[in-house]
């Protein structure tokens, strides 16, 4: 029985903490569900978002386990349900820059990590978007300021939780927190149509099977667009540089690492995301497809591996192709001022055996170099996390043929009428440029 083996988990640890608490209960009510203290807290004409904490000897835990203890049924979920929202809140007001890096053990036989959701971005605007806390059933609506992520994997994917001091400098993340207040992301999908040798093999009568877009025949262009594109977030003072899918060949990216360091770590963009071409990965006889995190002096901060391989048909569907790649396993998700920051790569965004895992996440700043003829399923994605993570979401997308409306780039953000697309709305425009200020 959950209860029973809850009140015996909460019993034997052997240190209590509020974060080893806050696990258990957690995964208590993943597994039981809150509708039977929600129905009971209805009857007592209790809305869930007045739900009072239980909690009455401040950092008395054992107390409230002991109180729980002759309790049965909805009232024993009434009342751990208010003990996990006591919790949530006296973690927040012990404002812990960060939690223990051991995992701690869940009901469920896996283990945990507790996180701070950090809703900045959300906060920024009026309320008003509905998200899963505004839901019966959610554990969002109890605990407004942590969520504990699992360590394990989901469908054959991790998440890998990196806080501030895990990634970047104090400078950078110091520049971060002054960004708050004036947060610009530029996206720029290249109005260069990029012209990949690999796709002539398509052209033939018996094409292959995998394409590698690995090298460009007109990259002296690409760079040319690379350094006026570079020139103008520096003069905007951008906070985050996104560029698209599989658009930078190695002699470009060290381009841009060159211009970046020579703005030195005081300079602008504060950030660039680019999605690389295709490289050879070390195992040597697949491909990887990388999106890579650069800060404003060129250092590499961050690297995802796309995870999951484009598999797809001709526009008859006379013929089938996609990409060789080693795919990773790892959502990572960069704890920072801003947010919640995870970089994806195109269908990493809407892959449905990866809807889970980033469901269950942390993270709310999605940031995603796309390649895609059309955008609409990128868009959905977009908007069941911000349902569901309260998640902003920003896609930089461009088609082998280059700018489509279809395939428009766009941002979605969690408020209302929080969407907005690149095309057509900005035709004049080589870029879309959200502003917070």
């Amino acid at each position: 029985m959950p209860r029973t083996e809850l009140m015996s988990r909460l019993g034997d640890l052997n240190s209590p903490t509020p974060e080893g608490y806050f696990v258990l209960l957690w995964s208590y009510f993943e597994k039981q569900g809150l509708a039977a203290a929600e129905n009971l807290a209805r009857s007592q004409f209790l809305h869930p978002l007045d739900l009072p904490p239980y909690l009455p000897e401040l950092g008395n835990l054992p107390a409230v386990v002991e109180d729980l203890r002759p309790l049965e049924g909805a009232a024993f979920d009434l009342l751990a349900l208010r003990f996990l929202t006591a919790l949530d809140r006296f973690l927040n007001d012990r404002k812990a820059r960060r939690f223990a890096s051991i995992p701690l053990p869940g009901l469920d036989g896996g283990s945990y990590r507790l996180q701070r959701r950090n809703d900045y971005l959300t906060e920024s605007f009026l309320p008003g978007v509905t998200w899963e806390a505004d839901q019966s059933g959610s554990l969002a609506t109890y605990t407004s300021f942590h969520k504990a992520v699992p360590t394990g994997r989901i469908n054959g994917f991790r998440i890998d939780c990196l806080p501030e001091s895990s990634w970047g400098n104090p400078n950078l993340h110091f520049r971060l927190l002054r960004e708050r207040a004036r947060l610009r992301i530029l996206m720029w999908p290249l109005q260069t149509v990029l012209d990949y040798p690999a796709l002539d093999d398509l052209k033939k009568e018996d094409p292959p099977k995998f394409v590698c877009l690995d090298q460009i025949r007109n990259e002296a262009d690409l760079q040319a667009e690379v350094r006026t594109t570079i020139q103008l977030a520096h003069d905007l003072k951008t906070t985050l540089l996104i560029l698209p899918e599989l658009a930078i060949p190695p002699a470009t990216e060290e381009e841009i690492r060159t211009i970046l360091a020579s703005h030195g770590h005081l300079g602008y963009p504060t950030l660039t995301l680019f999605g690389r071409c295709h490289r050879l990965s070390p195992r040597g006889d697949l491909d990887l497809n990388e999106a890579v995190l650069l800060g404003p002096d060129g250092t590499e901060l961050h690297r995802h591996q796309k995870l999951t391989s484009f598999t797809g048909f001709s526009q008859d569907r006379a013929a089938h192709f996609g990409e060789r790649l080693e795919v990773g396993d790892t959502v990572t998700v960069l704890e920072s001022a801003l947010g919640n920051l995870a970089p994806l790569i195109c269908l990493d965004l809407l892959h449905v055996p990866l809807a889970g895992i980033l469901r269950r996440s942390h993270a709310n700043l999605f940031v995603v170099p796309s390649l895609s003829p059309q955008t609409n399923a990128h868009r959905t994605a977009a908007k069941q996390l911000l349902a569901s993570n309260r998640a902003a979401t920003f896609v930089c997308n461009r088609w082998i043929s280059g700018l489509v409306e279809e395939g428009t780039s766009f941002y979605q953000l969690p408020r209302r009428q929080g969407y907005r697309p690149h095309l057509p709305d900005s035709k004049e425009t080589s870029y879309l440029l959200f502003d917070l200020a």
